[in-house]
């Protein structure tokens, strides 16, 4: 029920994602918790350091606390900045000793210790390491492997009076191989990431047991006026387009360019290749201005994908454009498809974002979102709902100490039913980077929501403490929901550690016990993993 969580206000373009870096979106702010829709897939491992900019500004760093393929959760490492459900930052995970991190956003770096931060600094930065100087030419790699574990024990009753349960065990060791070469002959590069997991289940509800999958295949070269990708890859430089398999053609630099793609979709169900959705697009980018002082940017999109089977063929459009001028900030995000049905085209996703700073450590935010999402496994009503959600709140800070306050309207319209959800959400947090008991940090959260069947309520709290090499972290999470089913609560603590073994070798484990109405828990997560 993502109603509960906060949507405000926030920044950063995905065109300007150079590689190795990563456009990320916080999903969810949940008391010391910043989650994040990008995970190992993307090369972002528990225990991770990562450099965020937003905008194209220097924003801050994130430690990674835990991530699994397609998410991860993350913390403030060294000074805090503002962040929301929404925000859009471009991340480089932290490089190993002896290898180079590829270049930044081209960002003059400007800490924003204006802006005032939304959650507590629970995780201190590492030391760098001093580059090592090589010594030999020829191709250059790095990269990370890392061994994990999830396990979860779960009892289910399927009513509150009823005294038969059903007992689950789950369990996936998993193996994640990221790696980066570099200078290979004539100038080609290579980047690859697979993962091989081993899903047990009691119930053998699982299949296939066992699965290997790529999510990203990518050689690349450039040339003095273009570059050329071959293998899967994401395209950097237009919005809403997604995986690909194919070829990339570019031609221009880094703040304006025009390019096409062409290839194939991956296959949805397990990421391996598919010739079932043959696509193309074009695309074109660029950027104008000082970016800490005043900015615009935009890049625009058209895609069109022909299905070889009875479904339907997708075209759809995207533009996204953002302007920032000293403390101000305004985005928009459109995404038009041709509705196959019609052939008029339909705002399948709009929004728009803005914030600035009223006086100095009080910041407000505010947006609009529309989302009518196309689905391409249909033949009738591929656009079948539409959501709408407006959002605005103010953000302290005073001291070191932040808070804030937050109100969201949403409703939910189908085409056939017409409207079908109205839901208000109010919330607020409080973060204090240092307690003076036992030098612990804090950090707390709560919201309320309300729609036509029922109501909600949040709550999120926890402490963090940095000993020596290790980062332990302590939380506590209630949730209690009403509908017109019985009231449903939930109470969840994790214990979490985070340890730097030194060498490029760090480990991450955490437990999770959850105890609800009608349903009790324990979570289980390590890893291991070397960074070279």
């Amino acid at each position: 029920m993502t109603a509960i969580w906060l949507a405000l206000a926030s920044t950063g373009p995905a065109a300007y994602a150079q590689e190795g870096w990563v456009t990320a979106r916080v999903t969810y702010v949940a008391g010391q918790n910043i989650y994040l829709d990008a995970g190992r897939d993307q090369g972002i491992l528990p225990g991770d350091t990562l450099t965020a900019y937003r905008d194209g500004v220097f924003a801050g760093t994130l430690a990674v606390v835990s991530s699994i393929s397609d998410r991860s959760v993350t913390t403030f490492a060294g000074e805090p900045f503002a962040v929301t459900r929404g925000t859009e930052l471009q991340v480089q995970p932290s490089v190993a000793p002896g290898k180079e991190a590829p270049p930044p956003p081209e960002v003059e770096p400007e800490p924003l210790a204006e802006v005032a931060p939304e959650r507590e600094v629970a995780y201190q930065p590492v030391e760098p390491q001093k580059a090592q100087r090589r010594t030999r030419a020829g191709p250059r790699v790095s990269g990370r492997v890392m061994l994990s574990l999830n396990a979860l024990e779960s009892n289910t009753k399927w009513a509150a009076a009823s005294s038969v349960s059903t007992k689950r065990t789950f369990a996936t060791p998993s193996m994640n191989v990221h790696l980066n070469v570099r200078d290979l002959p004539q100038g080609m590069r290579l980047r690859t990431r697979f993962r091989t997991d081993y899903r047990y289940s009691a119930s053998r509800s699982i299949e296939p047991t066992l699965s290997v999958r790529a999510y990203e295949v990518l050689l690349e070269k450039d040339f003095e006026m273009f570059s050329v990708q071959a293998g899967r890859f994401a395209n950097r430089y237009a919005s809403y387009s997604g995986y690909w398999d194919g070829a990339l053609l570019h031609f221009g630099g880094k703040h304006a360019g025009i390019g096409t793609a062409i290839g194939f979709m991956p296959d949805r169900s397990n990421e391996g290749f598919s010739t079932d959705m043959p696509r193309y697009a074009g695309f074109a980018h660029f950027e104008v201005g000082d970016r800490p002082r005043l900015r615009y940017a935009a890049n625009v999109s058209f895609n069109e994908i022909r299905p070889a089977n009875h479904l339907l063929t997708h075209r759809f459009a995207g533009l996204s454009q953002n302007l920032r001028w000293r403390l101000l900030y305004l985005r928009n995000d459109l995404q038009l498809d041709r509705d196959p049905e019609t052939g008029g085209w339909v705002a399948s996703r709009l929004q728009l974002r803005g914030s600035a700073e009223l006086v100095r450590g009080v910041r407000v935010h505010a947006r609009y979102t529309i989302r009518r999402p196309y689905s391409i496994y249909r033949v009738q009503n591929v656009l079948s709902y539409r959501r709408d959600q407006a959002t605005a709140g103010l953000s302290f800070y005073l001291g070191g100490v932040s808070f804030g306050a937050n109100l969201a309207f949403n409703f939910v319209e189908d085409a056939i039913e017409g409207r079908m959800d109205d839901g208000r959400t109010v919330g607020g947090y409080l973060q204090l980077p240092k307690t003076g008991i036992l030098d612990l940090s804090f950090a707390a959260m709560a919201s309320y929501w309300q729609d036509d069947v029922g109501s909600s309520f949040f709550f999120n709290t926890g402490v963090s403490r940095r000993l020596g090499r290790a980062q332990a972290r302590l939380q506590y999470q209630y949730y209690r929901t009403v509908t017109f089913a019985d009231p449903l609560l939930t109470h969840s603590i994790t214990m979490q550690a985070s340890v730097s073994l030194g060498r490029g070798f760090h480990t991450s484990s955490n437990v999770r016990l959850q105890q609800s109405t009608l349903l009790r828990s324990v979570a289980f997560y390590t890893s291991l993993w070397y960074s070279f």
